[in-house]
């Protein structure tokens, strides 16, 4: 199965024939996405209708409609809900849609009818973006907090009462993260890691209380644009994130200017660390760079063996924990042999920092420690 923005739902067998192509209109406009229920005998689709209000949508596997409903309070043109790509998440006993009317998340939950059982308000999140089951009556969404975009999580029960609520705006842990997307994971924690911003990615994991259990990011060259779009679990623990990555962005100008997009997928094992980014290996070790003492004090030394016989091109940037770039330590072409870098950092203060290295194109990042 596949969709699109215009409502367009196609079958295709493991040989990509296609088996049935439809269209729909009027009642399910725009997809938002959509899951399998009743043991795959059924499809239920989150969409927008004609009046770009919240719509579900249940089809049967031949691509029929069984029954479409609209949501909203009145007059749907006055009284839109908005939801989004990961809005959702369909059992096979409820329905649970989530998203923003004006500025204050709501969240829904109707039968396997579409009939609502009940629709609440959460002043406290500006929109509620995604839902992860926690256990059969407790769900925890991921949101916004506020008009500047801060991440907001909220654990609630199946009659939609809010257990705990929190907000990550002062948590450096969570900074530039993004909240459109969260899952459970194989160990029974969460997982959030869409985001759009400068040369970074983020992942971020957390329990049901909403304590940060790690949190890593994941650096491109300067002149790059990433979001993640997207983040799923593989059946190796660990996760594949989708999104894509516009370079010649201009940084001076604060504009993303003559856009060169590319499709974005990565691969990051169950340790958060990455697997694979457009065929560029990103490891967190490697034979070739040493980072000593660590933890350091006040300085550290950045050891570097270059083997390629012809110069190589050599770059190096200090990170804190929130992506934010401290140091630019290295930027030149260096010969074939062995270097010896020493980095003073007298002005930071105590904390995780990320040393990225990059080297003809392949990027290698370290986490350090600084102890004063």
């Amino acid at each position: 199965y596949f969709t699109n923005s215009t409502a367009h739902l196609a079958k295709v067998d493991p040989q990509g024939n296609i088996l049935w192509d439809r269209n729909y209109n009027y009642d399910l406009l725009t997809f938002r996405g959509m899951s399998f229920v009743n043991q795959y005998k059924n499809i239920v689709a989150l969409g927008l209708n004609n009046s770009e209000t919240v719509s579900i949508t249940k089809l049967d596997t031949s691509g029929n409609v069984v029954w479409n409903k609209a949501y909203y309070d009145s007059i749907p043109i006055f009284s839109i809900y908005s939801s989004y790509n990961n809005s959702f998440i369909f059992l096979e006993n409820s329905y649970y849609i989530c998203g923003a009317k004006a500025n204050i998340g709501f969240i829904i939950k109707t039968d396997t009818s579409g009939n609502v059982i009940w629709n609440k308000r959460y002043p406290s999140n500006w929109g509620i973006f995604s839902i992860a089951q926690n256990s059969e009556n407790t769900f925890i969404s991921s949101g916004r907090a506020d008009e500047d975009a801060y991440l907001y999580c909220q654990k609630f029960d199946s009659s939609g009462n809010v257990i705990w609520g929190r907000s990550y705006r002062n948590d450096p842990l969570a900074g530039a993260l993004g909240y459109y997307r969260i899952l459970k994971n194989s160990e029974n924690n969460f997982a959030l890691g869409t985001t759009s911003g400068y040369n970074f990615g983020r992942l971020l994991t957390m329990d049901s209380l909403g304590v940060i259990l790690t949190s890593k990011f994941y650096n491109y060259p300067e002149s790059f644009y990433i979001e993640q779009n997207n983040i799923n679990n593989t059946s190796d623990s660990g996760y594949i994130v989708a999104g894509s990555l516009d370079s010649n962005v201009s940084f001076s100008e604060a504009s993303r200017g003559n856009k060169q997009i590319d499709i974005l997928i990565f691969k990051i094992d169950k340790y958060g660390n990455t697997v694979l980014i457009r065929n560029n290996t990103v490891t967190t070790e490697s034979s070739g760079i040493d980072v000593y003492p660590n933890p350091y004090n006040l300085s550290f030394n950045i050891n570097i063996n270059i083997n390629n016989p012809n110069k190589s091109e050599v770059k190096i940037f200090l990170y804190d924990i929130s992506g934010r770039e401290v140091r630019k330590i290295e930027n030149n072409f260096f010969n074939r042999g062995n270097y010896k870098i020493n980095v003073n950092t007298p002005e930071l203060s105590s904390g995780v920092y990320f040393l990225k290295t990059i080297i003809n194109n392949k990027f290698y990042s370290r986490k350090i420690l600084l102890i004063k």
